[in-house]
């Protein structure tokens, strides 16, 4: 008399323990979750470098001084330390 699994085979999709793969099963295994992480890793470089462009300002400070006024601007409250302020008390 025969067992139910080697009457009926079993569907690929029917989940195992990594030491019951075949080799090309776990190689196969491997490749689509490296190919999972590359995409995910290309995805936030790629939305690192969209969002990481220089908008008109090219150089370092530029970006730096604009960054700084942007707050001071639109900050309520907000001092920064380390300036000198426009303002002289006598």
């Amino acid at each position: 008399m025969l067992a139910p699994e080697e009457i009926y085979e079993r569907p690929s999709s029917d989940p195992r323990a990594r030491g019951e793969l075949s080799p090309n099963e776990k190689r196969a295994a491997r490749s689509k979750v490296k190919k999972a992480k590359k995409k995910a890793r290309d995805a936030l470089d790629r939305n690192v470098d969209k969002f990481a462009k220089t908008k008109g300002s090219g150089s370092v400070k530029a970006q730096k001084s604009a960054a700084l006024q942007s707050v001071v601007k639109n900050g309520k409250g907000v001092t920064v330390v380390g300036k000198r302020s426009n303002r002289r008390t006598s």
